[in-house]
């Protein structure tokens, strides 16, 4: 049984792991990434092409400084890696403004940080953005900061950026369990036991596996992704920008198109899953009809059947904010989870945060709002 010793330990390379490593190895710590599937898999939350990225953020006001250095570090990863990943298309948002809560919340947190941000009327709508099918009286906030990244590429570039610079990630090895030992870690992989001085668990929705103590902080739901056919007039190209809609029957969002087809979702968790490692990945049909009447109802030149379909989790935390902390009761463990569906943006951010309190014990950037103390 090997002695291998790291200055710390990383138990996930999805989005939040991937990006520790990244910034460990940048502090020119000696890091390990442990990962069961292979790089960039599709079995997590950390997959299904893109994913949104936006500074008004309407979840709360005390996230755009974090998305701030968000936006930084993935053009310092765009630069390092020679790949580019982030696309600030734009991104409108869609609703009534006299219920919308998600309006609401993207015109404060836009007044609040000064994020310009542009208002559409209906005519600015249909000369802007003449895909969406919306009533009337429905408004739009134009961010044009807004847009997309690519998921699994951002995963797989800061697994790279990592391995350059000396980070030993190994892939396809499941972690058994980890223990604290009176100095440091130890870690036993389904191949080799390890030890470390920090720990790290960035495991996505197999964070309450390795977090007993706070099983009841992460809950995870089922959420789809469904591809359709578009007839090209949502090709980037044009000029036409990311979207969401806040409508009577949910939040769906969407993207540009790509090679003809266009990524549409419901943002909302679905079934709880109890169990990760045998939960059903089949697509319901219940899981389409929600999308399908949206593409239906609310935008043009989109066949409402879908061409292909995905899975992905949410990792919920009670009030659907980050949880990102020191493990209870342990000296030198960190975790980040129940990101809710919306985390992925943050993660060059996250990796920050975490290298950041494994070196010294401190960061920069203002988490403390997202620590478990608050339940």
């Amino acid at each position: 049984m090997g002695k291998e010793r790291f200055d710390c330990i990383v138990l996930g390379l999805g989005a939040m792991g991937s990006s520790t490593v990244y910034q460990l190895a940048k502090k020119n710590k000696k890091v390990l990434g442990l990962e069961q599937f292979t790089c960039a898999h599709s079995m997590g939350s950390s997959h299904g092409e893109n994913r949104l990225i936006r500074k008004a953020y309407f979840e709360h006001s005390d996230y755009v400084p974090l998305l701030e250095r968000s936006y930084e570090l993935w053009k310092e990863i765009e630069k390092n890696s020679g790949r580019k990943l982030l696309h600030e298309t734009g991104l409108v948002i869609l609703g009534d403004p006299s219920n919308s809560y998600v309006l609401k919340g993207v015109k404060t947190s836009s007044e609040t940080y000064g994020i310009p941000v542009e208002l559409w009327d209906s005519a600015e709508i249909k000369s802007r953005f003449p895909q969406a099918n919306v009533p009337s009286f429905f408004r739009g906030i134009f961010e044009k900061t807004g847009g997309f990244l690519e998921v699994e590429n951002c995963v797989r570039t800061q697994c790279e950026l990592a391995s350059s610079l000396g980070a030993e990630l190994r892939f396809e090895e499941p972690v058994v369990r980890w223990k604290q030992l009176e100095s440091g870690f130890e870690v036993v992989s389904a191949k080799e036991t390890y030890y470390c001085e920090s720990l790290v668990i960035t495991a996505g929705p197999w964070m309450s596996q390795w977090l007993r103590s706070l099983t009841d902080k992460f809950k995870v739901h089922r959420a789809p992704l469904f591809w359709f056919k578009s007839s090209g007039a949502f090709r980037s190209e044009l000029g036409t920008p990311c979207y969401a809609f806040d409508t009577p029957t949910g939040f769906f969002y969407g993207f540009t198109e790509k090679e003809g087809l266009i990524k549409i979702a419901l943002h909302l968790p679905l079934e709880e899953v109890s169990e990760m490692d045998t939960v059903n990945r089949e697509i319901k049909p219940t899981d389409l009809k929600p999308v399908a009447d949206f593409v239906k109802n609310y935008l043009k030149g989109i066949s409402p059947e879908p061409q292909k379909s995905g899975l992905c989790f949410y990792t919920m935390s009670p009030d659907t904010h980050f949880i990102v902390d020191k493990v209870p009761d342990s000296q030198n463990a960190f975790f980040a989870g129940g990101f809710s569906g919306h985390g992925f943006k943050f993660s060059s951010l996250i990796g920050e945060v975490l290298s950041d309190w494994v070196v010294g014990g401190k960061t920069r950037n203002p988490v403390d709002f997202l620590s478990v103390k608050r339940f």
